[in-house]
C-alpha cells in the first residue's frame, strides 16, 4: 500500500502493518466509546428514577418540571441531567420494581405493611391524598340525568354483576324522582395490581358483607367470579377512556384524573348517611368515604447516601412546594403537622436530617 513519507515522498508499507494501525485504530475508538458510556452512565445517575402508581402520575409529571426548573439555579445543575424519570406501572408494578438497583423508589396508593417494608429494606411516608371515584357514562339516553348517588351497596351490585340494567330497583332507590335508561351495565375493572383497585374494593368490602366474602380487596381481585358484562384494563388511562366509549359502563379512577376525563361522578354515601360529591373541602375520611392516601417507598441502602439525598429533594419539594399544582389537578396537600412528621422520619430512618423544607439543591 503506498503511503506518505514525512517528507512527502511515497513509501510501500506491508500488510502487516497496514493491519497493525487499523487494528490500533479499533482500540482507540472502543476506548473512545467506552469512556463516552461511562461519562453517559455517571450522568444518568444524576436522575431520579421512580415508579408505582397511575393514579399520581400527573402530579409526578407537573411537578418533576418544576423541580428542575428549581434546580436550574444550583452551582452544580447541568441541563438534563438533574430530572425525574417516573414510571406509571400501577402500584404493584411499582413495588415490585424496587428490587431493580436502579429504581430509586416507588409510590403507592396504600400503605406497605411492616414486614413487607422489611423484606424490601425500604421506608415509607405519606406524600398527597386523593380520592378515588366512580364513574359512569350512560351515553345519549342519560344525557338529561343528574348526577346520580350510590350506596356502597349498590355500588357492590353493579361491580359484582347483580345488577344487570341502570334501571334497577336498587340504583332507583338511591336516586328518587330520577328517570333512568334501560341501559346494560357493562362494568370496566383494573387487571393489573393498581392502588386504585384496593382503595375502591377496600371500600366496598368494608361495607358489604357479600362483596367481603366472594370478592375481598387488594390491588387485584377475581373479577372471574362477577357475572355480567365486564371489560378488563391497564393503568388509568385505559380505564377513562373505556368509560367514555362505552355506553353504560361503569369503572373506577382517582377523582383528579375522573374530572379532567370529563367523566360523570357520583355522590356517594358515608358512614353518616349523607350523600357526598368528592370536592378538596370534603376529601376527608369523614366527609367523602372513598378517599386514598398516596405514599412513597424508597430503598434504606441506595447504592450512595447522594442517591437518596438526590431522591429527598424531590419529595420536599413536592411536599413543600406542590400544593398550588396539587390542587389544580384534584390533590390535596398533607397537613403541615404531617409534613413535618415526614422529615422527622427521614431523618430517624435515613439520616437525612439535612434535607430541609423548600429544599432544592446540596
Amino acid at each position: 500500500m503506498l503511503t506518505s513519507s514525512s517528507d512527502g515522498i511515497p513509501v510501500l508499507e506491508s500488510r502487516s502493518v497496514v493491519r497493525r494501525r487499523f487494528i490500533m485504530s479499533l482500540g482507540v475508538v472502543a476506548i473512545i466509546g467506552a469512556i463516552a458510556l461511562l461519562l453517559a452512565g455517571r450522568g444518568g445517575n444524576d436522575r431520579v428514577e421512580g415508579s408505582g402508581s397511575t393514579a399520581l402520575q400527573p402530579l409526578i409529571q407537573r411537578l418533576s418540571v418544576d423541580f428542575q426548573n428549581a434546580r436550574s439555579g444550583d452551582e452544580d445543575w447541568v441541563s438534563g441531567s438533574s430530572g425525574i424519570d417516573y414510571e406509571a406501572v400501577g402500584s404493584l408494578g411499582g413495588v415490585m420494581r424496587l428490587a431493580d438497583p436502579e429504581m430509586d423508589f416507588a409510590i403507592t396508593d396504600y400503605p406497605l405493611s411492616t414486614s413487607h417494608l422489611a423484606q424490601l429494606g425500604a421506608v415509607q411516608f405519606p406524600l398527597m391524598i386523593g380520592g378515588v371515584s366512580p364513574v359512569y357514562n350512560l351515553g345519549p339516553a342519560g344525557a338529561n340525568t343528574p348526577p346520580l348517588r350510590f350506596s356502597a351497596a349498590t355500588l357492590a351490585r353493579l361491580f359484582s354483576g347483580a345488577i344487570t340494567h341502570w334501571s334497577d330497583p336498587a340504583i332507583a332507590a338511591d336516586n328518587p324522582g330520577v328517570t333512568l335508561p334501560d341501559l346494560p351495565v357493562k362494568r370496566v375493572y383494573r387487571t393489573d395490581g393498581s392502588g386504585t383497585t384496593f382503595n375502591f374494593t377496600r371500600f366496598l368490602a368494608e361495607r358489604d358483607a357479600g362483596w367481603k366474602g366472594r370478592f375481598g380487596a387488594g390491588t387485584t381481585v377475581d373479577w372471574s367470579k362477577a357475572t355480567g358484562t365486564g371489560t378488563g384494563v391497564k393503568g388509568s388511562r385505559e380505564m377513562a377512556d373505556s368509560v367514555a366509549a362505552t355506553a353504560g359502563a361503569i369503572g373506577y379512577l382517582e377523582t383528579g384524573q375522573a374530572r379532567r376525563a370529563g367523566l360523570s361522578i357520583p355522590l356517594l354515601r358515608n358512614d353518616a348517611g349523607q350523600f357526598v360529591v368528592p370536592t378538596d373541602a370534603n376529601l376527608r375520611p369523614d366527609a367523602y368515604p372513598l378517599t386514598a392516601t398516596f405514599y412513597a417507598v424508597i430503598k434504606r441502602d441506595n447504592a450512595s447516601p447522594a442517591d437518596n439525598a438526590r431522591v429527598l429533594r424531590f419529595f420536599a419539594f413536592l411536599l413543600d412546594q406542590g400544593g398550588g399544582a396539587a390542587r389544580s389537578l384534584g390533590y390535596v396537600a398533607l397537613p403541615a403537622s404531617e409534613i413535618s412528621d415526614v422529615h422527622a422520619i427521614w431523618a430517624r430512618d435515613l439520616g437525612a436530617d439535612h434535607i430541609r423544607p423548600g429544599q432544592t439543591g446540596n
